[in-house]
């Protein structure tokens, strides 16, 4: 399985995007959001029972990730017409602001490493996206464990913490940063002098950390220097 610094793959997939069947689908290839971060999120298989509650919490919460300059996307191992019939059949998957992708060949998926070989179907993985296309986190539960939306962009949001560390690190054309207020208010933390959010940093970064309000202390969790 790809994992934390190494490059989302090339691929080029048909996405379902909406409910007319003239307009519903588009080609979606790893370049299609420039300058963006992306969050992929796959699910074993269309008409199961834990994947639309999922798939429908992520779509509640769209435009939080889009205030992040984040990109969502979905995928399974369906067809783009699978996705399609699902959606307009499923009253909660039928407003979906976000693509379907449909990785029918199981490229992506194999690619990704995230194929269950046993039987045959996308695991439930996600992964986070930089906008250079680096790969920054990646979650994987069992096939019949669904996931929290909320904890995935509770992440993003650890991860654009890291842009004063990579400007001290010299990296050219960071990401933008993208903090919630939530974060950024000392009164959401009162009591909590440390703020345990810790930055999910590339390999090769050095531990560090640095105050970026009153009270809020950002720390890596790569190194037991910093463990509790």
């Amino acid at each position: 399985m790809l994992t934390v610094g190494e490059k989302f793959p090339q691929f080029e997939v048909t996405a379902t995007v909406g409910l007319d069947p003239k307009t519903a689908f588009q080609t979606i290839t790893e370049a299609s959001y420039p300058g963006k971060w992306k969050v992929y999120f796959f699910w074993p298989k269309d008409f199961t029972f834990v994947c639309p509650t999922e798939i429908a919490a992520f779509g509640k919460i769209n435009q939080e990730f889009a205030d992040r300059d984040a990109q969502v996307l979905g995928g399974s191992i369906d067809s783009e017409f699978v996705h399609l019939a699902w959606r307009n059949n499923h009253p909660d998957l039928k407003d979906l602001p976000f693509p379907m992708l449909a990785d029918i060949k199981r490229e992506l998926t194999g690619e990704l490493g995230i194929l269950d070989l046993k039987a045959g179907v996308a695991q439930r993985a996600t992964f986070i996206v930089d906008p250079e296309n680096v790969i920054r986190f990646v979650y994987v539960t069992d096939l019949s464990v669904g996931r929290n939306p909320q904890e995935v962009l509770r992440v993003l949001d650890a991860l654009q913490t890291a842009l004063p560390l990579q400007l001290a690190q010299g990296r050219r054309n960071p990401p933008r940063l993208g903090l919630s207020s939530s974060v950024l208010n000392p009164a959401t933390h009162a009591g909590c002098p440390t703020l345990a959010t810790p930055l999910f940093l590339s390999p090769g970064w050095e531990a560090a950390s640095f105050n970026l309000a009153p009270s809020l202390f950002f720390r890596s969790t790569h190194d037991p220097r910093f463990a509790d």
